[in-house]
């Protein structure tokens, strides 16, 4: 139960940064996320990953401090497995809408 929560809170706000990428505040919440995720259960591989995640996520956030919140996002943020399997996600939807439109042209 604790663990299905702790998954939404820190879906929560991947969403907000996927919104706002470079948004100091939106980068704490993940963080703070993340490190939840690991402080449930440390000694699990899932929880080794929201660890390194945690931390270069603060490490974003800290650097934004004080600058815009418009921009691309960082690398430490992009090269996380959430934001990764979100692009791959979005990727496949893509393909699956260019498939779907390619028999419905050739039928017309």
């Amino acid at each position: 139960q604790n663990t299905e929560l702790l998954v939404m809170q820190e879906k929560t706000c991947q969403k907000g940064v996927l919104i706002r990428p470079c948004d100091s505040s939106a980068l704490c919440h993940l963080g703070y996320a993340q490190l939840a995720r690991y402080d449930d259960e440390p000694s699990t591989d899932a929880a080794a990953r929201a660890l390194r995640d945690s931390r270069l996520t603060f490490h974003t956030c800290i650097g934004l401090e004080g600058k815009p919140a418009a921009g691309e996002p960082l690398s430490e943020i992009t090269g996380q497995q959430w934001w990764q399997d979100k692009v791959a996600q979005e990727e496949a939807e893509k393909k699956a809408a260019e498939a779907a439109k390619k028999p419905a042209a050739a039928a017309a």
